[in-house]
């Protein structure tokens, strides 16, 4: 009796095996039966179901292709590699039942190469496809190479092989069933038989004797009968049992020895088989699994569980049977079959592990955190009166690592994190890695804020020590986001985007820290948002303007040089100033255009009034952190030196501390390069971070900037202002005190012998046709009348 293979596996589990395979692996696998039949597939929506497969040429080509592998199966192919007419790599990998080729693997719409576009485009007009869709489906196929194709068809190959193996014990099985069925039914039929003769024969005496040979004949076919019957049962794959409910007594068949090898003690029941060889984990689903059937609640009796045998190794099996009834419709026993399914499961669980399971730290990844928080929402729906939290952590500047020491130095500290936390971990919780340097903290059954604040703070704890890998000392921070779910959201995307805002807050605070949640957080975001979102348009909007702060030489009374600063007249918000944005397009890297902009127009702007007779001024533009690590920074400063035309030595490029010390080294390669084209640094805000006598020394800087917050509070910090000053001009630095606005503070500026100030006692920021008029004033006076 021949067989297909959908009659020989459970379809729909080797479905759900390959939906599981595509999402850990991303293969798109699918079987097809010889005939052509498509028993199962995932992910085979491409181009060949869109397109070529509803073209008659198309489908030809598909179908000519398909006669390749055909014709070139054999039993010894891992698998056959072939391109179909149409352009499109397929590759399959044979199922067998013994030398009968029954079914095949595929897994098809790949390339090996990049594909050849023009072939493609030809062979869409050929054929009336609409060529732009027809391209864009075509670049959804992967292209592959050819060690992870052969990786892709040695997992497959492996899977056609076990398809094999089950398909021939499943075959040999129905071939032994519908005998052993027959035998039984011949058997049963036998039996029916010999009830009519007795009773005929406790009827009619003399009848039973005339009938004596003939019964001794029928007894005959029947032992031969059982004989067949016992042939069929010990020849199958199943161990084959009977559990006789008058007796209690369980049977099992000879297949027992050979799969569990711990003979079964004569006259055991099913229950006490279960308590005896069923592992402890699984027992109480056991019971309740045969218990249902002996009810009657379920049509037949089936269950999963483990089987110890002989060397201690615990085997998954599957049993299942059916109630059998006597004459008086009671029940009087049950018989069925054991299977085992151990490598099916082990299977499973590999694939499982792979799709739910992160491969470095071995923790649950983001699909099963997931899966988990969605399952303890549905919790919380009939108790209204339990909350849980999720904590998400980023361990900060994990980049830097990873830049500086390698990816390998930056695994293993992921690993020994993953094993630190877990120590913290209790029942209620779970922690998971989300992906790169993120983890997550699910917990359940939250009665007190303070028990998510305390975790959070234990973790802190962790990371105040140092990290020892390989021969690094590797100092590393964490910043957490807390959300409290359901008052911070109600379902998984909601809680997962708040418990983010809440993390990024955290860094924005100074990283090293946590924070909660709150709706505040998310209105700030939701304006940044909005800020960037209008901000990437700005400077084709000419939306942006700089503003000019002149600085006064108090020897000479003169404007010696002018600090261009960015403001943005936003058309709903108004004029917005620098700290409302610079931080967002930092964050993003808008700062390198809107950087150079401010540059180009700041240098063009000072040059025009070069040419206006104003040849002296110089101009001094801000630079950010993510400027000066730009690679291409020196070569935009030359470019636009060349743009504007000015002379270098009138442009002066402001810098802070902070800046300067995330990178030292290259902080001053670049500085010198830029330097040596005439161009001058000067160091902003000065005092207010490493203040660094070294860097000073060695760092082209010629001027230096006091901030503010000393010369608003020159009564108590003089001292400190005198300090710079002397410093600075011991080593030849120029000096300049920024927010000077009162008498007070300038007569104080001028005793100490500062060099230059700025600040609203002499001007505020302004527009540049305002500067202008400013510079005529003080070629007329203006200046002195202050000073």
């Amino acid at each position: 009796m021949p067989y297909r293979f959908g009659d020989l596996v459970d379809i729909n589990q080797i479905q759900r095996l390959f939906d599981s395979l595509y999402a850990a692996t991303s293969i798109a696998a699918g079987i097809i039966d010889i005939d052509g039949t498509i028993l199962t597939h995932t992910k085979w929506e491409g181009i060949c179901n869109i397109y070529h497969r509803n073209h008659p040429i198309s489908l030809e080509r598909c179908i000519s292709s398909r006669k390749v592998d055909i014709e070139n199966i054999d039993k010894g192919d891992k698998y056959i590699l072939y391109m179909c007419e149409n352009g499109i790599y397929h590759a399959m990998a044979p199922i067998f039942v013994g030398d009968k080729w029954i079914a095949s693997i595929y897994n098809t719409q790949f390339f090996l190469e990049e594909p050849d576009m023009d072939f493609f485009i030809g062979q869409a007009k050929s054929l009336g496809f609409d060529v732009d869709s027809y391209i864009e489906a075509l670049l959804d196929i992967p292209i592959v190479t050819k060690e992870e194709l052969d990786n892709i068809m040695e997992y497959l190959s492996d899977l056609a092989h076990l398809f094999s193996q089950i398909s021939i014990s499943k075959k040999e099985l129905l071939e032994e069933k519908r005998l052993a069925t027959e035998n039984y039914e011949k058997l049963v039929h036998s039996h029916e038989e010999l009830t009519a003769t007795y009773e005929e024969l406790n009827a009619m005496e003399e009848e039973l004797r005339s009938q004596y040979n003939e019964l001794e004949k029928r007894q005959k076919q029947i032992l031969e009968s059982e004989q067949r019957y016992r042939l069929a049962i010990e020849g199958a794959n199943d161990i084959i049992w009977e559990w006789n409910l008058d007796t209690s007594y369980l049977t099992v068949s000879e297949r027992w020895n050979d799969i569990i090898g711990i003979p079964l003690p004569e006259g055991i029941d099913f229950f006490k088989f279960i308590e005896k060889f069923v592992h402890p984990d699984d027992i109480d689903k056991a019971m309740w699994d045969i218990k249902l059937h002996l009810n009657n609640e379920t049509q037949y009796y089936s269950s999963e569980y483990r089987v110890k045998c002989y060397n201690g190794v615990y085997k998954w099996v599957y049993s299942r049977g059916k109630l059998l009834y006597g004459e008086d419709k009671k029940p009087f026993k049950i018989a069925g079959s054991i299977t085992d399914i151990t490598a099916i499961k082990d299977a499973y669980s590999k694939i499982r592990k792979m799709a739910y399971y992160d491969s470095l730290t071995d923790l649950p990844n983001r699909t099963l955190f997931l899966d988990k928080l969605e399952e303890d929402l549905l919790r919380i729906e009939n108790e209204n009166t339990v909350t849980g939290a999720v904590i998400l952590l980023d361990l900060d500047n994990f980049k830097e690592i990873n830049d500086s020491l390698g990816h390998s130095i930056g695994d293993m500290l992921l690993k020994e994190v993953a094993t630190s936390l877990k120590e913290y971990i209790n029942r209620n919780e779970m922690l998971a890695r989300f992906g790169g340097d993120e983890f997550s903290i699910l917990q359940t059954d939250v009665s007190d804020i303070s028990q998510v604040t305390r975790r959070a703070e234990d973790i802190i704890e962790i990371f105040k020590n140092p990290w020892y890998i390989e021969d690094h000392e590797l100092y590393v921070t964490t910043s957490i986001g807390i959300a409290i779910y359901p008052i911070h959201g109600c379902n998984t995307q909601e809680i997962l985007k708040n418990v983010d805002i809440a993390m990024y807050r955290a860094k924005e605070m100074g990283k090293n820290t946590y924070r909660i949640f709150n709706r505040h957080m998310e209105e700030i975001l939701l304006r940044n948002i909005d800020i960037e979102k209008q901000l990437r348009g700005a400077i084709d909007r000419g939306e942006l303007v700089l503003h000019y702060q002149p600085q006064i030489d108090l020897k000479q009374g003169s404007i010696e040089c002018i600090e261009a600063l960015l403001r943005w007249e936003h058309p709903t918000k108004g004029l917005l100033y620098p700290n409302e944005f610079i931080e967002i397009s930092e964050k993003t890297g808008l700062i390198i255009p809107i950087g150079e902009w401010v540059l180009k127009e700041a240098c063009r702007q000072v040059k025009l009034w070069h040419d206006m007779g104003y040849g002296n001024i110089c101009v001094s533009v801000n630079v950010s952190p993510i400027q000066l690590k730009h690679s291409c920074f020196a070569d935009i400063i030359e470019r636009i030196l060349i743009d504007t035309g000015i002379d270098p030595q009138y442009l002066t490029l402001e810098i802070t501390e902070t800046a300067v010390m995330e990178s030292l080294d290259q902080s001053k390669e670049i500085m010198e390069r830029i330097e040596k084209m005439g161009v001058q640094f000067a160091l902003d805000d000065f005092g207010t971070g490493y203040s660094s006598l070294n860097y000073l020394r060695r760092l082209p800087v010629k001027t230096i900037k006091i901030d503010k917050s000393f010369i608003e509070n020159i009564d108590k910090e003089h001292r400190l202002v005198e300090g710079i000053i002397f410093i600075a001009e011991r080593l030849n630095k120029r000096i300049v005190a920024e927010g000077v606005e009162t008498m007070e503070q300038l007569t104080n500026l001028l005793d100490q012998g500062c060099h230059r100030i700025q600040g609203f006692i002499f001007s505020k920021p302004l527009p540049a046709y305002e500067m202008e008029q400013l510079l005529k004033d003080v070629d007329m006076g203006y200046c002195g009348e202050i000073l």
